[in-house]
């Protein structure tokens, strides 16, 4: 009688049967409460039946939410061992990877055993195999060239092949950097990886920015995050040739400094540090020499600077260096168009046909490229149409309004 019941099925019965019960009371107090009442005595047949029901429907539900932790438990299990195996295949596809390389290049080896020469092509086949994809994001060409260059010292890549398989693998890209080499610099490796890194590899400023504004995606682990941050952190660092604990601190309080900053002194601090950095005293010299030539009040942005107001980076816009096709520089005697490149002819906007005082013409072909003023306003590039020939002895830019 009452066997497997618990205290809160005992004190469903005695309520069902009208007992008054109080939360205090043992398992013992209540099984003689309900032994000892009328209603059970009268009826007790329906009432053992009712509480063998509510017992069994009890257990019924442990046995189930028992199952089901166990099915899901053996379904951890195999997801385990599915993500071993997984593992285990991409440890068998790297180790096969390498051994298909080191049989072909053995194999391109015994192609001219007198002369025990390997050819270029040899080089650029195997390097191809252990060397990372051309990365899309800048901030990947500094794993890119660690495992080329992993590359090279381990199937012994001799210094004047380097220059180029690096074009080989550079593809496309190539055509950007062919336009800064000289025919003797092909082979020079280091004199292209500078010219890779200037053309592709994202700034300082825009490494620190991708550093304060990373955050975790979709289906990325906070290990996989830790280590993308630390890879981030160590390029800003190499980026900013900082190499030991004092310099780490200086450019701490540098960047915290230029945050500081309002627009105008922020552009002026970037046109003086260029592609260098300056350590903090130097900065607040710098920025205290630009209020005294500027006529600024330290109290007029004293408010802006102590809540940290300023967001000057968040204003200009990062044009990247093979985006870059003119610079005009602006005095007062010249207008001078330096520095352009024509890209392909999907820049083109038709044509237009230019007359000299002297009755000449001249046809030249429209094309759009990116100009900035070499001022404060450097940051802040403009779209415009120029006209470009070779037919002219002094360049030139079109305003509009002369063909409109």
């Amino acid at each position: 009688m009452f066997r497997g019941a618990r205290k809160e099925e005992l004190l469903l019965i005695a309520d069902e049967l009208g007992e008054e019960i109080t939360p205090e009371m043992r398992v013992l107090d209540v099984k003689n409460l309900i032994l000892d009442s009328d209603k059970y005595k009268n009826n007790k047949v329906f009432i053992d039946d009712y509480l063998d029901s509510i017992i069994s429907d009890r257990k019924s539900k442990e046995e189930q939410a028992r199952a089901t932790a166990e099915s899901r438990l053996e379904f951890e299990k195999i997801n385990l061992e599915k993500v071993k195996l997984e593992i285990e295949s991409g440890k068998i596809n790297l180790e096969r990877a390498k051994l298909e390389s080191q049989r072909d290049s053995k194999k391109l080896q015994r192609t001219n055993p007198e002369t025990k020469q390997t050819s270029v092509e040899n080089f650029i086949l195997s390097v191809r195999t252990l060397t990372l994809p051309i990365p899309k994001k800048q901030e990947g060409w500094n794993l890119f060239f660690s495992s080329l260059e992993r590359s090279f010292k381990t199937k012994n890549v001799p210094y004047e092949f380097k220059g180029e398989i690096l074009l080989n693998l550079l593809g496309e890209k190539a055509e950007n950097i062919l336009v800064y080499v000289k025919d003797e610099e092909i082979s020079d490796y280091n004199k292209l990886k500078s010219l890779v890194l200037r053309e592709f590899e994202p700034t300082p400023l825009i490494c620190l920015q991708n550093f304060q504004k990373a955050k975790r995606m979709p289906n990325e682990t906070h290990v996989q995050l830790a280590s993308r941050l630390l890879t981030n952190w160590d390029q800003y660092c190499n980026l900013r040739n900082v190499n030991d604990f004092n310099s780490l601190k200086e450019l701490i309080v540098n960047d915290k400094l230029y945050e500081t900053l309002d627009n105008e002194t922020a552009v002026h601090i970037n046109i003086k540090q260029e592609q260098n950095w300056f350590k903090p005293i130097q900065m607040g010299k710098e920025c205290d020499m630009f209020y005294a030539c500027k006529g600024k009040s330290f109290s007029e942005f004293t408010h802006r600077a102590c809540h940290n107001r300023n967001d000057s980076r968040k204003d200009f816009k990062y044009i990247p260096p093979n985006a870059r096709r003119g610079v005009i520089n602006l005095n007062s005697k010249e207008n001078k168009f330096i520095n352009s490149k024509q890209n392909s002819s999907n820049d083109e906007f038709g044509k237009i046909t230019l007359s000299s005082a002297f009755g000449e013409n001249v046809e030249a072909k429209l094309i759009k490229t990116a100009i900035a003023l070499d001022n404060n306003y450097l940051n802040h590039p403009m779209d415009c149409l120029v006209a470009i020939t070779d037919k002219l002895n002094a360049d030139a830019l079109i305003p509009p309004a002369l063909y409109e």
